[in-house]
């Protein structure tokens, strides 16, 4: 976490000076597994890990199968679905030695999806299979997937997303100031997070501002003064610290923004970016 949150807001203040728009928000999503042997007396076993990243209507998936204990003189398959004769073949596993060790690797970025699959999120809450001879040799649960700022996150799931976005000044106001926005959560087993923050540059020195949150109902999320010959300002709201967020992110994507002087005018503006 610490080593991520200095490069997203490097990222959101680039984000802001290049490009007027709000980006595409990233998500990842990941759930992992264990197998085991549908057959008594069987040392098999393996696990498994299904990752889905999403950006916009873009997305990608990769799934890795690590089993150990099968018969090397079989061909195995690795199949997702709600059962063997109605799941999705993925392709076979790849024997390595004569232990009975094998792996699968599928990445959508390399290999072509099944017929009827655009992502493995689709098999989310069903069952991995290694079938050998139509007959499942190992079996796994797959795990729900989970949102970013759910907090919700299960044993064995993860998921992270993060947002960029510009803070710009209103149309003919003759103020040089920029900023951006930027927006992180974090949902892991019993650790969730969720984090807003902003970076502004070119206010007046010393000056108060706060920033709102616009709509309906208006909120004050906080307020900061612009300091040094830049007239840099900053707000961070990190729940992980126990600051509070009027709601969770992915809800609160394309909100409006406004940092508004100690007058109340509106001297930058913009929205919560998106989670993905």
């Amino acid at each position: 976490m610490k080593t991520v949150l200095p490069f997203v807001l490097s990222l959101a203040v680039v984000a802001a000076l290049v490009c007027p728009v709000e980006a595409a928000g990233l998500t990842i999503q990941r759930v992992r597994g264990e197998l085991a042997s549908t057959e008594d007396g069987s040392s098999a076993t393996g696990r498994f890990a299904l990752t889905v990243v999403t950006s916009g209507d873009r997305g990608a998936g990769k799934l890795l199968v690590f089993a150990g204990g099968l018969d090397a003189g079989n061909v195995c398959e690795v199949v997702l679905g709600e059962d063997v004769d109605t799941g999705t073949p993925f392709g076979e596993l790849e024997f390595r030695g004569s232990r009975g060790f094998a792996t699968f690797r599928f990445s959508s970025l390399r290999d072509s999806w099944p017929e009827g699959v655009t992502s493995l999120a689709d098999f989310s809450g069903q069952k991995l299979f290694v079938v050998s001879d139509g007959s499942p040799v190992l079996e796994g649960a797959i795990p729900d997937f989970v949102d970013p700022d759910g907090g919700d996150a299960e044993e064995g799931t993860f998921a992270v997303g993060a947002g960029l976005g510009a803070l710009t000044p209103p149309a003919d106001s003759g103020i040089d100031a920029v900023g951006a926005v930027s927006a992180l959560a974090v949902n892991l087993f019993e650790r969730a997070r969720e984090r807003l923050a902003f970076r502004v540059i070119g206010l007046d020195r010393g000056a108060e501002y706060a920033v709102w949150l616009t709509g309906d109902e208006e909120t004050e999320l906080g307020s900061f003064t612009a300091r040094g010959f830049l007239g840099l300002g900053s707000l961070v709201l990190d729940t992980g610290r126990g600051d509070t967020l009027p709601g969770h992110l992915g809800g609160l994507a394309g909100a409006g923004l406004e940092v508004r002087d100690a007058d109340g005018s509106v001297v930058l503006a913009g929205s919560i970016p998106r989670l993905r």
